[in-house]
């Protein structure tokens, strides 16, 4: 049920087909909870921190949105006609029926006044650009916000580039400084302190030497590598083994490989637990 009364409107687009449902509703519960016994292979003891962003600071009705053929949201057809899939599934489509759909329920339920929100993680991340470009350019509506959760740009990640194996590093940087495997001379720091220094690293000089390939001399890989381990957290060796590419899935099973055993968390690397 939605309820609407006089305040802010948070829309959030969830596809419980997939994780971001899970995760954005209980990323906004503002509640602590800890974890540490939900399951014998899931050991931390980390507790979530309260919930301090938009939904804790202030009143906002919230309104949870599935995007056809996701969660219990399915298109209606006449009985005798077919789907036009164009309608829906497509970037540009599936931004111009859903900015469609937001005009009306805003209209329907007299809320042009309230401020507008909206939230879309991981894909949903991309996604929400397009639709708050949408909603001004061809629904006049002005959004209050757009919050991005783990947005990802599909044209450098997931690509096996040189480029988003380079980028991985800052992310190496900040599991191993959470868990107290980076050398003392960093790991004294705050992490605030230390991140830009391996992205820099990671953009002047990783990339460039990774863009060399087979060209690059031992003394520089050697080089590179014992730089890498020093920001990561795992030894050169492990390093230099992969070439210099250290896939996340191995770096998640090696951080803490000689220390306890536990593998790191995908989705949040604060998490630790046993790999089976």
């Amino acid at each position: 049920m939605i309820y609407l009364g006089d305040c802010h409107l948070l829309f959030l687009e969830i596809n419980v087909f997939n994780h971001p449902a899970r995760y954005l509703i209980s990323a906004l519960i503002p509640k602590n909870k800890d974890l540490s016994n939900f399951s014998p292979f899931f050991t931390t003891g980390l507790e979530y921190p309260v919930f301090t962003g938009l939904i804790y600071t202030i009143s906002a009705d919230i309104v949870y949105i599935n995007p056809v053929n996701t969660g219990y949201s399915r298109p209606v057809v006449k009985k005798g006609e077919k789907l036009d899939k164009s309608l829906f599934f497509g970037i540009n489509a599936d931004i111009k029926y859903l900015a469609g759909w937001l005009n009306t329920f805003i209209s329907r339920n007299n809320r042009w006044q309230s401020p507008k929100y909206i939230i879309g993680e991981s894909y949903g991340g991309t996604r929400v650009m397009g639709l708050a470009a949408e909603l001004q350019n061809r629904q006049w509506m002005y959004l209050n916000g757009v919050i991005m959760v783990s947005p990802a740009d599909y044209k450098v990640l997931r690509t096996g580039s040189v480029l988003s194996s380079s980028l991985n590093l800052p992310y190496f940087t900040a599991a191993a400084w959470y868990h107290k495997m980076l050398p003392e001379e960093l790991q004294n720091k705050d992490l605030l302190e230390i991140l830009p220094l391996s992205e820099q690293y990671a953009i002047n000089e990783l990339i460039p030497a990774m863009a060399k390939g087979g060209f690059i001399s031992d003394t520089e890989r050697n080089k590179i590598a014992e730089r890498m381990s020093y920001f990561s957290g795992i030894k050169k060796n492990v390093i230099l083994q992969h070439n210099l590419d250290v896939p996340k899935d191995y770096f998640w099973k090696e951080l803490l490989r000689d220390e306890n055993g536990f593998t790191i968390g995908r989705l949040d690397s604060r998490y630790k637990g046993l790999y089976i």
